[in-house]
């Protein structure tokens, strides 16, 4: 505030997500600051706050609020949990490569020791807090060093992968603690988050705390499926809420109740209690709930099913769910039989509904209820399997035809994996990261656009163009491309990008083999919101260009002996930015690329 005052700033707002209760100390020192910016320190705020609040020692809660407002503000100006966790901090995982201190999620972390010392503030704090009969403090200094411990745990994890090449059972036991600590740290920062909002006096949580929660979730759920490759397991899964469904509109096209049943053979660990829950995510319309049970039925005759356990009450999910999760208690787990959730729940249609009173979306998730010991040993790790050990690299092609790898985890990256899959005469491979080593056994690498600018280190981009010189390919979508400070990796070719632009169509520009079989003086949609306009390299071909503008979007060039295509369009992408598949001219755009720069000079 006093920043504010001195630079004469005259008129304060402040937007509190969701309201205020939640960040009262926060906005009560923002009232008294906007008033009085020279006033009380915030030592003496902090103590008459403990002592308004009965506090017996309100000192010792002011030494509390001073420690853990520094590591706050390195936590959250860090962006942490969002919106590091909505992606980023997993990719970072999936592309081998160690986080850059002091930017990003770590911006204000410049070494670990400071990221440590703030574990350790957090430590303290808890206990702290445990003296002085807080929980509201207690849970607070949980949530984040559970959030703390999560990113000390993915620089590990990052340390380790980013000097992987082929199979290392010392690297292996590595990430096997790594994953063990990435866990418990995770289960740490929901349990904090879930105590806390029941210490918040009057508060019942919302939306977006919500979604809080599932964001921490699904970065642990993510990092944990790329290490479940490598023959590690994660001893949080089967604690997380996981999405096993999901419903739409038309799902109530025909009836408005229906009886919805999933497979989750593969969500159940054993005998215990599961919770299934449903969350709206958009729309008007909200669900309502009034039954769900789970079915055993033996594998070899899946249509006989019995049903094991059952919750049977009215709940709702929208704007605000009420007891939107049920309870299944599971005492027995009958061998080799598969698992079925049977929900009976009650939606909207869109049909005769105005334009602006549609949609009912959401998904289903279920976990296993409790958690995991917050002592919990690190257990043995079973054997790596000849597959496990093909994961760790270089990529191991099987068959004939066309050997693509692709840079895993970046914008788009299991869109197109997903669809080049299915391609005739094309085996996908995914890679780490595009090291000499990693993209040797390639006739084509793919790079689509990574959630971090360094994913391409400078050693990376000399090993590219070496081996596009030599003879392979290289695709790049999006930023990739060289813009918001990615390498420009072939400027003979494609200089970089230009800008972006909201624009969601493209025409051909040329013909030639990446445009073969796409219109020409027609408009093309794209799944993605923006474009990058490029800039041509001396030898680079313009072959599609913005509708509007005609600036590049897709520009194509032969390096040495071999071929590079740079796509300014987000492809494998939607416009909710989710991986899709590629579809119609975008589609045959990609795979025409895929396909030229396969073909060696």
């Amino acid at each position: 505030m006093n920043e504010f005052v001195d630079k004469k700033l005259s008129c304060l707002c402040g937007y509190a997500t969701p309201d205020n209760r939640p960040y009262a100390f926060n906005i009560i020192a923002a009232a008294e600051w906007s008033w009085n910016a020279k006033g009380r320190s915030p030592r003496e705020f902090a103590a008459a706050w403990a002592t308004r609040e009965g506090f017996a020692d309100p000192d010792a809660v002011a030494e509390w609020a001073m420690r853990m407002g520094d590591v706050g503000w390195n936590l959250y100006g860090s962006r942490v949990p969002y919106s590091a966790f909505f992606g980023s901090a997993a990719a970072s995982v999936k592309q081998r490569r160690v986080p850059t201190l002091g930017s990003g999620m770590y911006r204000y972390y410049t070494s670990l020791e400071q990221l440590d010392a703030d574990l350790s503030t957090c430590r303290w704090a808890e206990a702290q807090a445990e003296a002085l009969g807080s929980p509201l403090l207690k849970s607070e200094a949980r949530a984040v060093g559970g959030m703390l411990g999560m990113l000390r745990a993915i620089h590990d994890l990052g340390a380790t992968l980013q000097t992987i090449e082929g199979p290392d059972e010392a690297a292996r036991q590595e990430l096997h603690q790594g994953m063990h600590t990435l866990a418990l740290a995770a289960q740490k920062a929901v349990t904090g988050h879930l105590e806390w909002k029941d210490a918040v006096e009057g508060w019942d949580g919302a939306a977006r705390f919500i979604d809080t929660i599932d964001c921490i979730d699904k970065t642990a759920s993510d990092i944990g499926e790329y290490m479940a490759t490598f023959g590690i397991p994660d001893p949080g899964k089967p604690y997380r809420g996981r999405s096993i469904s999901k419903w739409a509109a038309e799902d109530f096209d025909k009836e408005r109740t229906i009886t919805r049943e999933v497979d989750v053979t593969d969500a159940i660990f054993g005998p215990g209690t599961y919770v299934v829950g449903f969350k709206y995510t958009s729309g008007w319309h909200g669900l309502n709930i009034s039954r769900v049970a789970l079915t055993a039925a033996p594998k070899a005759n899946p249509e006989q099913r019995t049903e094991i356990a059952v919750d049977e009450h009215n709940g709702v999910t929208g704007a605000r769910p009420v007891d939107n999760e049920y309870a299944l208690e599971l005492t027995d787990v009958p061998e080799d039989s598969v698992f079925t959730i049977v929900a009976r729940i009650s939606g909207v249609s869109n049909i005769d509904k105005p334009e602006n009173r549609r949609d009912c979306n959401g998904e289903v998730w279920m976990r296993r209820a409790g958690s995991l010991p917050e002592d919990m040993p690190l257990p043995p790790l079973p054997p790596m399997t000849p597959e496990q050990a093909a994961a760790f690299g270089p990529p191991q092609f099987k068959a004939e035809g066309l050997h693509v790898g692709i840079l895993g985890g970046g914008y788009g990256a299991l869109g197109i994996k997903q669809w080049l899959q299915q391609q005739e005469g094309i085996e996908v491979r995914e890679i780490g990261r595009p090291s000499v080593a990693m993209i040797k056994p390639c006739a084509v690498v793919i790079i689509p656009q990574p959630f971090s600018p360094d994913t391409v280190k400078p050693e990376d981009v000399q090993a590219l163009r070496a081996a596009v010189q030599g003879g392979m390919g290289l695709v790049v979508t999006h930023d990739a491309a060289g813009f918001r400070d990615h390498p420009v990796i072939i400027p003979e070719v494609c200089a970089g990008g230009k800008d972006k632009s909201r624009q969601t169509k493209w025409t051909v520009a040329a013909e030639h083999p990446v445009t073969a079989g796409i219109a020409t003086g027609v408009a093309h949609p794209q799944s993605y919101y923006d474009q990058i306009m490029l800039l041509p390299g001396k030898s680079g071909i313009v072959l599609a260009t913005q509708e509007v503008d005609g600036e590049p979007v897709a520009i194509v060039g032969e390096f040495g002996k071999g071929r590079y295509v740079a796509i300014g369009l987000a492809v494998g992408l939607s416009a909710d930015t989710a991986d899709t598949a590629p579809q119609g001219a975008e589609a045959q755009l990609m795979l025409n690329a895929v396909r030229w720069a396969g073909q060696r000079m």
